[in-house]
């Protein structure tokens, strides 16, 4: 049963982000869905379009088949790699994090921090407190950043980190960004070997943050 939800749920989301990434097109002038401009167009879209729900269901079955992790963790994880497309979408594209989706998943979180509290009150004091430890975390690690690397982190990967951490607590958080790291430095340096980018340059990072998550989650369920 919750197998079929967690599906069910993946494909949700998935044409959810399908509808965010052309909102332009899909949404006319009173609010009608056009469900023919929602069509992938170009090759790079259409691969895309596959790799969501593939990701969404991947992360989601391997949690519950391989991972004891309550179904409020599960959600929490698929709604946060849910969110993370868009975002990376969005800041490969246009280098900004839209402080919409950030905003979509603290409603998220909190939707389930009460769903929490009224099924399991012991477990969400734990995972509360958690979450508390890798914000404060967070916190310090950005201020750290942007006094040693001035320009190098922007706010918006400020407010994702902080998404971030009320989403996967202290561990889940600490596996995302290890991986996230290894990823963005190992492509920054074959950018740099191939003369493709300079030092001065920036790289988006939310791509790399949905990368790192969704191998964290696949690999250690955190």
């Amino acid at each position: 049963m919750t197998t079929g939800i967690l599906i069910a749920l993946s494909a949700v989301c998935s044409f959810l982000i399908y509808l965010y990434i052309k909102k332009d097109k899909a949404l006319s002038a009173d609010k009608r869905i056009n469900l023919k401009a929602l069509k992938p167009s170009g090759k790079k879209q259409i691969i895309t379009y596959f790799l969501i729900p593939i990701t969404l269901i991947a992360v989601s079955l391997m949690l519950n088949l391989f991972y004891q992790l309550s179904i409020f963790e599960i959600l929490k994880r698929v709604l946060l790699v849910s969110i993370l497309w868009p975002i990376a979408i969005t800041d490969f594209k246009e280098y900004r994090v839209p402080n919409n989706l950030i905003l979509t998943g603290l409603i998220c979180r909190t939707i389930v921090l009460i769903s929490e509290f009224i099924f399991d009150y012991h477990i969400a004091i734990v995972t509360l407190i958690s979450d508390a430890i890798a914000l404060v975390f967070v916190v310090i690690l950005c201020v750290v950043c942007r006094l040693i690397a001035k320009g190098g982190l922007g706010m918006g990967d400020v407010k994702l980190l902080m998404l971030m951490a009320i989403m996967l607590g202290t561990e889940g958080l600490c596996y995302s960004l290890f991986i996230s790291v290894i990823f963005s430095s190992a492509i920054a340096i074959i950018l740099l070997i191939s003369k493709k980018k300079q030092k001065k340059d920036v790289l988006p990072f939310a791509p790399f943050i949905l990368m790192g998550t969704i191998i964290s989650l696949i690999i250690s369920g955190v």
